[in-house]
This record gives structure tokens, C-alpha cells and sequence, in this order.
């Protein structure tokens, strides 16, 4: 029985080598296993003994692409195979995440004591065989010598993290979240609800910045009395409010280039270590396709006159390329898989460089707009106020009800903004609440394009959503390790089919030295260790810090609280601040213009008044200031109303008011007796 397999597996060999020599099915009709068998008859010289040895029709009849899809969906599906039963995590002393994770027992795809390279050998129950060879079907594997459920182990489950910014959610600010598995009309209705914080937050900031408007245009200089009338104290806060907006805009560029300096260093190691795992997968590439032309070489270098030593390294080469058939499906898919990822990511990055570059400086535009405001705001009042002339002030005046359309549009405009960036805050929070889960129920969810499940099939949505339950959840077994351990398992197998023949290749190297090509040693070893090194790379222990620095920490971490101190400066600069010192100086324009216009355009001249020793006592803008608010009180009465106050006042003032009263009018008679 043995020689028989031996036998079948050198025809076999042979029947593969002719079969993926002769032109593919794209150029002519796949062979018949009757050509097959008549080619290799020619070789070994006999046209019908042992024909029965040959493996299966089915196999044989397929073409080369036919086996490698076969191949290719056998690893596919192994890889979106649900393989635990639980999802409790392992609660065993020194099992932590990420380094202790769910896992497989490592075990072999193919059965190394049993083939189907004969019509006499069938597979066993839960495997198939392919290319000569019985591969356990998906979610089965050979620990011995029958198919048997993969053991598969849960592992620690990642901490569920907590963020500063979910106080927007408790207080209120934003309807329930919806969970995760919500459907998209669910969290489509929730992002509307959110709007009506905001949108009352734009309201409010739209009815004061009418109210501002008119009191630029229309004010008489009493509005907001509250607010300091002085100079100094228009000057101090000015210089206090542009302070306080630079330095919060300095910390905020500080902060965020420190988080993207680290996303970038991050994201920048992702991508070499990605770029040098495509590399190594090329390399083994051609490594494998250099070791394929060593066999095809192999036989000539028997020479003419030894048919039987070249039929021998013909039919062993063939056998080992049909062996190594598994390994480069997983390499073809492995660089595949990078290929798209690498694009992705350099195309995400490209995205990423727009995206950090206005989340850095559009912030900036409208505090510049503000300080470029308060600057000019400031050198114009400030002018108007040391002038000192009625006809100034009333000048003031004007150039304030122009510029006060200007103003109002310009608070409308940070009222929108900063109610669009409380939105953003409020939304990226409820995102954020439950951010693992709902990125793997949207792998879950995800749609992937016809061309992807075309040339890797249905399970390929699985794997992705398996994929990311095991990195973000740890309650899914890594695809991605399952379709190394195919690739470990098939290299195994290579060595140890080799092995099986290792003596025969020996002594044929008497007479044929090129049989010594056959040796897929030390391929075997290079993809081993690339194999390892692959282990190392998709370990959840080496992608989770990844995704907890970008996600966790800059864009839930940071990226809602940065947005919400946003609109906060921005309410507080070009809503709060800029309107009130525009009203400020709107107020004293008016009381001086006031104050002038009594007094025949120039101020109120104390020293002449009361002499010197009490002209330090008088508050000339405190007198303007109250004498305004008392003629707009009287104007609203009637003649006979107003003239029974002022009698009222008069006559409750003490008598050293009335004397000073008595002694300016005394003056004021005099002045107008001495002007006619």
C-alpha cells in the first residue's frame, strides 16, 4: 500500500506538472483526464498500467484558476468561522488585555497521514479534498489523524472606556443615545434631536445680536448702564479680551499638535510596518516563484539519456508545486489584503493632512476677525474720545450706526459657528459613548463592493466584522491569524511530504544533481519565520495601542471637548465680549455728544465753575453720563409733568445744593447778559 501511494503521488506529481505547463483555459479547452493520462504515458512509456492510479477526474478536468479559488475559499471560509461559544471572559490570574486575547489551539489544515491522490483514497467526514490532499472544511482541523472542531479559548475583554466630555449628556444637553445595534433612521432622528440645544443657543445669540444692532443705531447712550464708561476700563478689557483669546488659542494649537505629532507617529509606524510586511510578502513571492523555476529546471538537468531520473524529479516537482499550491493562494491573498489597506491608508492620510490643517487654523479665522475688530474699534474710539469736540463725537456717532450692520452680521456669523461646533461637541459625544461597540456593529453592517466578495467570496463580510470584534471586543478569534495558521499549517505539510521523500531525492542525486533543487527546506524555514514575524504584527497586543491613541485619545478624547472650548471662546469673544465694548463706547459717544451739545460744543469748564479746589472733585463724564439719564426720564413726560419734577427736585435738595444751584444761574445770567 505504501508503494502504491508512493506511486500515485509521482504520477500525480507529473500529471499537475503537465497540467500547469500546457496553456491555461483562457487560450484552450481545460485537458480530459484521457490527454492527461496520454501525456504522461509518453513519459513514463506506458499507456495503461496503473492508469486507475491517477488522481480524480473532477480534479484533474479543473483548471489551474478553478483549484486556487477552491483554495482561496476553503481559507476564507476557515477565517469567518464563529469559533467560540461564549463570549465571558477569561477571568484567570495575569490574563489582561491586550496580551492575553482569544485564541485557537494551533492545529493542521491538511491530514499529513492521509491523501486523495487516487481513485482508491477518499477523505474523511468534515474535509475535502483538493489538489491531492484532504483539507478539513471550514472551522475544522487536524489535530490527529481525522477532522476534528478547532479548541478555541476566550481571553480578557479591553476595559470599557469612560470620557470627560459625556457631561454634555448629563446635563441634559442631547436626548438617550441610541445603542449600538440601532439601525440608521434611529440615529438619524437622535443627531436631529440634538439640534435643539444649539439651534436655541443660535436663537438666543440672534435676538442679542438685533438687540446690540439697536443700540448702535438707535441707543441714547443708557442702555446696558451697568457696563464702565471710562477710558481705562474700555482700554483694560480690550487688552484683557485679546490676551485671554490668544493664549486660548496658543494652548489649543499646542495641545492638538502634540496629540497629531503623536497620531502621526502613530499612524507614520503603521504604515512602514504594513509597507515592510507587503514587502516580505513579496519577496517570499518571488522566492517561491524562483523555487518553482528551480523545479521546472530540475528535470533537464538529468540530461536525454536518463528518462527514468527525469521522469522521477518531473513528477516530485509536480507534486510539490501542487503542495505549495495553498501556500501561495494565502500569499496572494495576504498581499492583496495589504495592497488595499496601504491604499486605503495613504488615501486616509492624504484626507487626514486637510483635515488637521483646518482643525488647527479655521479656529483661528474668527478670533482674527475679532481682534482685527477691537484693534480698529479701539484707535477709533479712543480718537474720537481725546478729540474732545461735539462735532467729532456726532461723527463717532455716525460711523457707529454704519458699522453696526457689520457688527450684527458678524455676531450672526459666531453665533452660527459656534452653535455648529456645540453640535459637533454634543454629537461626537454620543458617538463616543459606546465607541467600540459601534464600530463593530458598523463592520458588522458594512457593505463591501461586488468586485471584493467576487474575488474572495461571501465570508469575506464576516471576516471583517470578526476582525474587528476580536481587536475592539476581544470576543472573536483573529481571521487574520487563522489564515496564517493555514499558511503555517500547508508549509508543514510541504516539509513534511518532502520529507517523505527526502530518501529517494538522496540517492537520485547520484545521477542527477539538479534533484537537488527539489529541497523546498529552506523555503520552508523563510516563510516560517515570515510567519512568525506576521504573528507578531496583527497581534492585538501590537494594533490595540494604535487604535486607542487615535480613537480613544484624539479624536473621542480630545476632539469633542476641543470643539466645545471652541464654541465657548468663540461665544464668549464675538458674542459677549466685542458687543459690549462696542455698546461701551456706543454709550459714551452718546453721553459726550450729549454733553457737548449743552454746553455749545465744548466741555464743561469746572475751574471757571467752581474754582480750582474743587474742580478734582467733578467727574465731568459721571455729570454727562447722569445728566442724560435724567433728560431722557424728563423727555418722556409732558411739559407740566416735567416742570413739577424738576420743582420736586429742586426744593428736596439740601441747602448747600441750593446755594451752588443759586450761584450757577446767577453765572449763566451773567454770561448771557455779557453776550448781548
Amino acid at each position: 500500500s505504501e508503494l502504491t501511494v508512493m506511486v500515485s503521488s509521482i504520477r500525480y506529481g507529473a500529471s499537475f506538472l503537465l497540467a500547469s505547463s500546457l496553456p491555461q483555459a483562457s487560450e484552450m479547452e481545460p485537458h480530459s483526464p484521457a490527454e492527461i493520462e496520454e501525456l504522461l504515458a509518453n513519459i513514463t512509456g506506458n499507456h495503461s498500467e496503473n492508469a486507475g492510479l491517477l488522481l480524480n477526474a473532477s480534479t484533474v478536468n479543473a483548471s489551474t484558476n478553478e483549484i486556487l479559488k477552491d483554495l482561496l475559499n476553503l481559507v476564507i471560509g476557515d477565517a469567518s468561522v464563529s469559533r467560540l461559544n461564549s463570549s465571558e471572559p477569561n477571568s484567570s490570574k495575569g490574563c489582561d488585555w491586550p496580551t492575553c486575547a482569544a485564541y485557537c489551539v494551533p492545529c493542521a489544515k491538511t491530514n499529513k497521514y492521509w491523501t486523495c491522490m487516487s481513485s482508491a483514497t477518499t477523505c474523511q467526514l468534515n474535509s475535502q479534498c483538493v489538489l491531492a490532499n484532504c483539507y478539513a472544511e471550514p472551522g475544522y482541523c487536524y489535530a490527529d489523524a481525522f477532522p476534528k472542531v478547532a479548541r478555541c479559548f476566550m481571553g480578557a475583554r479591553p476595559p470599557h472606556v469612560r470620557f470627560n466630555h459625556t457631561k454634555f449628556l448629563r446635563m441634559g444637553m442631547a436626548p438617550p443615545v441610541p445603542l449600538p445595534v440601532a439601525d440608521f433612521h434611529e440615529w438619524r432622528d437622535w443627531c436631529l434631536q440634538c439640534l435643539f440645544v444649539p439651534a436655541f443657543l443660535f436663537i438666543v445669540s440672534a435676538v442679542w445680536s438685533g438687540y446690540v444692532f439697536y443700540i448702535l443705531c438707535l441707543g441714547r447712550g443708557i442702555e446696558c448702564h451697568m457696563l464702565p464708561r471710562s477710558r481705562r476700563s474700555y482700554g483694560l478689557l480690550t487688552v484683557i479680551g485679546l490676551t485671554v483669546m490668544v493664549i486660548f488659542q496658543v494652548l489649543r494649537i499646542v495641545a492638538i499638535r502634540d496629540d497629531f505629532e503623536a497620531l502621526d507617529y502613530q499612524v507614520d509606524k503603521l504604515e512602514a510596518s504594513m509597507l515592510e510586511f507587503r514587502s516580505a510578502t513579496e519577496a517570499l513571492l518571488q522566492a517561491k516563484t524562483i523555487y518553482n523555476a528551480s523545479l521546472v529546471a530540475a528535470a533537464p538537468s538529468c540530461g536525454e539519456h536518463n528518462p527514468l531520473m527525469t521522469w522521477l524529479v518531473s513528477s516530485l516537482s509536480g507534486l510539490l508545486q501542487a503542495h505549495f499550491a495553498e501556500v501561495h493562494v494565502i500569499l496572494e491573498l495576504t498581499r492583496d489584503f495589504l495592497n488595499r489597506a496601504i491604499d486605503r491608508l495613504q488615501e486616509i492620510d492624504t484626507k487626514y493632512d486637510d483635515f488637521k490643517a483646518h482643525y488647527l487654523y479655521t479656529p483661528i479665522i474668527p478670533v482674527g476677525i475679532m481682534a482685527v475688530g477691537l484693534i480698529i474699534g479701539q484707535i477709533i474710539v479712543l480718537y474720537f474720545w481725546n478729540s474732545k469736540k461735539a462735532a467729532t463725537s456726532r461723527v463717532a456717532i455716525y460711523v457707529m450706526r454704519v458699522g453696526a450692520p457689520m457688527i450684527f452680521v458678524a455676531m450672526c456669523l459666531f453665533s452660527l459657528f459656534s452653535s455648529a461646533t456645540f453640535y459637533l461637541a454634543i454629537v461626537s459625544s454620543g458617538v463616543c459613548l459606546n465607541i467600540d461597540s459601534n464600530l463593530v456593529e458598523s463592520a458588522r453592517r458594512v457593505e463591501l463592493s461586488e468586485e471584493l466578495r467576487e474575488t474572495y467570496g461571501q465570508g469575506i463580510e464576516t471576516v471583517f466584522a470578526h476582525t474587528a470584534q476580536y481587536y475592539l471586543h476581544g470576543t472573536a478569534v483573529n481571521p487574520l491569524a487563522t489564515i496564517l495558521q493555514n499558511l503555517q499549517a500547508a508549509l508543514f505539510t510541504v516539509k513534511n511530504f518532502y520529507k517523505m521523500f527526502e530518501w529517494l531525492v538522496e540517492a537520485a542525486a547520484l545521477s542527477c544533481n539538479g534533484i537537488r533543487a527539489l529541497s523546498p527546506v529552506p523555503l520552508v524555514h523563510e516563510l516560517l519565520h515570515a510567519v512568525d514575524d506576521a504573528f507578531e504584527f496583527i497581534d492585538v497586543a501590537n494594533i490595540y495601542p494604535y487604535y486607542t491613541k487615535t480613537v480613544h485619545t484624539i479624536i473621542c478624547d480630545g476632539l469633542s471637548e476641543q470643539l466645545f472650548l471652541v464654541s465657548v471662546m468663540n461665544t464668549l469673544g464675538g458674542l459677549v465680549m466685542c458687543p459690549l465694548l462696542a455698546i461701551m463706547a456706543s454709550n459714551h459717544m452718546r453721553t459726550a455728544s450729549y454733553a457737548y451739545s449743552k454746553d455749545d460744543g465744548t466741555l464743561l469748564n469746572v475751574e471757571d465753575m467752581f474754582g480750582e479746589e474743587e474742580a478734582d472733585e467733578v467727574d465731568t463724564d459721571l455729570i454727562a453720563e447722569k445728566d442724560l439719564v435724567i433728560d431722557h426720564k424728563l423727555s418722556s413726560l409732558t411739559p407740566v409733568q416735567q416742570a413739577f419734577v424738576l420743582f420736586r427736585v429742586q426744593e428736596s435738595r439740601d441747602e448747600e445744593v441750593k446755594v451752588r444751584l443759586a450761584k450757577l444761574q446767577e453765572d449763566d445770567s451773567e454770561n448771557s447778559d455779557a453776550a448781548d
